[in-house]
């Protein structure tokens, strides 16, 4: 059941003093065996997980992110190549190196 999150909780007022201009925005939800809850790309959210949980996510790359998520992946290629430079000279050939940066 979604519902909107109990003002009355003074920590939350104390943690959040705003809480009560965005209340009109935010839900909370506890969900049961079974249930599926959708959160839109981008949307701002948190999780509390009250026993073991196993999360199936899929929308790692998607539009919305596209640009920041392949900026991370070059940024992160580079690092891994940077990392290795010195066995480039065990490598056969520019794509083996090229390979070995891929898979680190």
């Amino acid at each position: 059941a979604v519902q909107q999150p109990f003002l009355e909780d003074p920590n939350l007022a104390q943690t959040f003093p705003r809480l009560q201009e965005a209340h009109p925005l935010l839900f909370e939800c506890i969900q049961g065996p079974g249930d599926i809850l959708f959160v839109p790309s981008g949307m701002h959210h948190t999780v509390t997980n009250l026993c073991d949980t196993l999360s199936i996510n899929h929308n790692w790359i998607n539009p919305f992110n596209v640009h920041w998520t392949w900026a991370l992946l070059h940024a992160q290629r580079k690092k891994a190549e940077t990392s290795i430079e010195d066995i480039r000279f065990l490598c056969g050939s520019n794509d083996e190196f090229q390979s070995l940066g891929d898979r680190n």
